[in-house]
């Protein structure tokens, strides 16, 4: 069947420590010295290291990070088992937990690489001193840090997201969606054969020409070169574009088999999350290779290294992976129990929010607001790279110039 009963879960009741009354005012008064204590410290660590010029170090650095994410461990996680044991107010609210588990997952994940990345430091400080101030330099310790809570943050988000798409029921009494229904592009049964050889045909193009690409780009060594290895994974992402969406769509045209279940569909939903986000930061990386590469030529060689091609291309994953997991956790967070015929031909995220039965106000805010930030800012960067290269290609004397500069942007300009 599609459909099961239940009641969904609104608010959660904490245990807490214990439950006899002789002991909560003591806890209460324990627990609130330590958090004074937890408070004072880290935060006079942090204004200490911070008003005094002798301890901005990468270690102080490092430390002081280390003291505010304590500090927000403590203030996470302190006052409700405070108020737990001074008021007996031990109920949680449903969103007031998954807040609570995503800032403490955030803070535990940031604290294990901070101290990995103060590890590091004190490696690079004792093993390599004569180079410890070429290594650890402000840039290097920024971006570890940010690394550190970017880590956070995604696995946050992944663990939220994998908790909360569960349903948490109590009695039997409400419908709730098991599987989806996608209703796909027709129901003429004489346009489904059609459809099915025209998409098959389409598949097969753009498995043979993107896989091409990519073996054809890791083979030739002339083709090692920041556009050509943003091209194969612009490829491999348009590969795994059509893979996550066209099979399921020729299955329901060939058999008709147009039911997906519950945990099919958010996978679909996610992967394709994953990558619209991964091609939008790769065509702003190629946009911005080609500004350096028309626009500095000179410097070519040393802005885009193999190092800075890596990190965009990583960062670029990064972010899909981050915006998906938000993106999936804010649809599957909600309640399906009405009905569950999706008005597509894959599980995409408007289509299935507008099934849901829960309150998608502000699930719709999240989701206007994620896309288009990502979609603004990859816009962004792409138009203003093009108009420094126009800008440049407009100051250039010659004609052979121009044509070649044109040519150079042309393979990113097809792409986009």
């Amino acid at each position: 069947t599609s459909m099961k009963n239940n009641t969904d879960v609104t608010d959660f009741i904490l245990l807490g420590l214990t439950n006899n009354p002789e002991l909560q005012f003591p806890l209460f008064i324990m627990f609130t010295l330590i958090y004074l204590v937890t408070l004072i410290g880290n935060l006079g660590m942090i204004m200490l290291i911070l008003l005094d010029s002798h301890l901005h170090t990468p270690m102080y650095f490092f430390l002081s990070n280390l003291s505010l994410v304590d500090f927000c461990y403590s203030s996470i996680v302190t006052p409700k088992v405070m108020a737990g044991l001074l008021m007996g107010d031990k109920v949680i609210s449903y969103n007031a937990c998954a807040a609570q588990m995503f800032f403490f997952a955030v803070f535990a994940t940031v604290e294990n690489y901070l101290l990995a990345s103060m590890a590091y430091d004190r490696y690079t400080a004792v093993c390599t001193p004569l180079h410890y101030t070429t290594t650890m330099t402000t840039r290097v310790c920024a971006c570890l840090a940010m690394g550190s809570y970017a880590c956070g943050v995604l696995n946050a988000s992944i663990n939220i997201g994998d908790t909360f798409s569960l349903s948490f029921c109590m009695s039997r009494n409400n419908t709730e969606v098991t599987e989806f229904i996608l209703l796909g592009l027709t129901n003429a049964p004489e346009l489904q054969i059609p459809l099915f050889v025209m998409f098959t045909l389409l598949y097969l193009i753009n498995v043979v020409g993107n896989l091409g690409m990519m073996v054809l780009i890791l083979l030739d060594s002339c083709l090692h070169t920041p556009m050509y290895f943003f091209l194969s994974n612009l490829s491999l992402v348009d590969f795994g574009y059509s893979t996550a969406v066209t099979p399921k769509v020729m299955a329901g045209l060939l058999i008709e088999d147009k039911v997906i279940s519950y945990n099919a569909c958010a996978a679909q939903m996610f992967f394709f999350a994953v990558l619209a986000t991964v091609e939008s930061y790769l065509l702003a990386s190629m946009a911005y290779d080609r500004y350096a590469a028309v626009c500095k030529p000179l410097h070519y060689t040393t802005t885009m290294t193999t190092g800075v091609c890596a990190r965009l291309a990583i960062g670029s994953y990064v972010f899909g992976f981050l915006n998906a997991s938000v993106d999936v956790g804010n649809t599957f967070h909600l309640s399906f129990c009405k009905s569950n015929v999706i008005h597509h031909f894959f599980c995409d995220i408007p289509a299935v929010l507008s099934l849901s039965c829960s309150d998608r106000h502000v699930s719709e805010l999240v989701l206007v607001f994620v896309a288009t930030f990502h979609i603004f800012f990859g816009l962004l960067v792409i138009l203003i790279s093009y108009l420094f290269i126009f800008i440049t290609i407009l100051k250039m004397p010659s004609i052979e110039g121009y044509l070649k500069a044109i040519s150079t942007c042309a393979s990113h300009l097809t792409a986009v």
